[in-house]
């Protein structure tokens, strides 16, 4: 990876030290933050790129004060002060959202002037794009894609349903991302993949009886995918801790975020919540045949929560919908069916 010097990051980065007192009043709170990076190098791949910034602190007899780093990144960072580690990040979060790590340096402090330092990775190199790179995967049977590419087992074990959960994302990434050129790149392979599936699928459309780790969480589930893996297993999990779990019993739960996908789908293609623009403030149904007389759900927002619920009748859809205070909606009807909105 290529290593560059940035320029002092002092009120341009997303970055705020914060010397406050040790009791008493709250720290302020941290708003808003400017993302910098090298000038013209925004899309360069495989960067390094060094931000610095300096800053005196008072003797500590003084006034007792404690300094809070807080930052927020959208890649890899790890930071420094006075050239000893303090931390690297950044704290996980959902996609289009970064959080804000809050670490405290006091200790790292020295009385006069001091340094931050903050190394930051830049890869602007897409996940998938790996994917494209060989033309078959030569440890696997023809059409079936590895767990993780490059960094995959070489042994001849796959995750079948994995692969599967690979197209589901890749949807999912044109709709961020809508970079069309990538996914239509990808094509050929999914296709592929699909032809692997089709000696395993039975006369009610199912997989089943399929080949090597069938993978369900680190649960007991996995003993029952022979021959075909019902949701009733993921029903049942999720029933006992909210989620899908890895234990025997429900104190706990720490299940890889794919394994939860199941509740997205339900949500969008069967009650029709198709989607929560919380930026433009726009909620999207879209109706489809889900063949069951009745639907309801609800999801959070900052400004409250979106409630849907419907019920069928004869050749009538009737729903209500429930909207926070500024939003607008959007219907689109694939069921074939009136609708009318209460």
């Amino acid at each position: 990876m290529k290593t560059r010097k940035g320029w002092p990051l002092a009120g341009l980065l997303a970055i705020v030290i914060l010397g406050t007192p040790a009791c008493g009043q709250e720290d302020p709170r941290f708003l808003s933050a400017k993302p910098v990076w090298l000038p013209g190098h925004e899309t360069e791949m495989n960067l390094t790129v060094g931000f610095r910034a300096c800053f005196d602190w008072p003797d500590g007899s003084a006034v007792e004060k404690r300094a809070t780093l807080k930052i927020a990144a959208a890649t890899i960072y790890r930071a420094s002060i006075n050239g000893k580690f303090l931390a690297r990040g950044p704290a996980r979060g959902p996609h289009g959202y970064y959080r804000v790590d809050q670490l405290d340096i006091t200790r790292l402090l020295r009385p006069g002037r001091n340094l931050v330092a903050i190394e930051v990775a830049g890869y602007n190199v897409n996940f998938y794009e790996n994917f494209l790179l060989p033309k078959r995967f030569a440890h696997l049977p023809e059409g079936m894609l590895p767990m993780c590419y490059p960094a995959d087992h070489y042994d001849g074990v796959f995750i079948p349903n994995w692969a599967l959960w690979f197209v589901v994302q890749l949807e999912e990434y044109l709709e961020r991302s809508g970079n069309r050129q990538l996914v239509d790149a990808l094509q050929p392979k999914v296709m592929r993949l699909l032809e692997y599936f089709r000696p395993f699928e039975n006369s009610d459309g199912l997989l089943e009886k399929l080949e090597s780790w069938v993978f369900v969480e680190w649960s007991a589930a996995n003993k029952f995918v022979q021959d075909v893996n019902y949701p009733s297993n993921l029903l049942y999990m999720a029933d006992r801790t909210g989620t899908l779990w890895e234990n025997d019993g429900a104190y706990a739960s720490c299940d890889h975020g794919f394994a939860s996908h199941i509740v997205h789908t339900l949500y969008r293609d069967v009650l029709g919540l198709a989607g929560v623009d919380r930026v433009d403030r726009v909620v999207r149904l879209r109706f489809g045949d889900a063949a069951l007389d009745w639907c309801e759900g609800s999801v959070p927002t900052p400004e409250g929560v979106v409630r849907l619920r419907w019920t069928v009748a004869g050749d009538q859809i009737t729903y209500q919908l429930d909207l926070p205070e500024g939003y607008q909606v959007e219907v689109e009807n694939q069921s074939g069916k009136k609708l009318l909105r209460e």
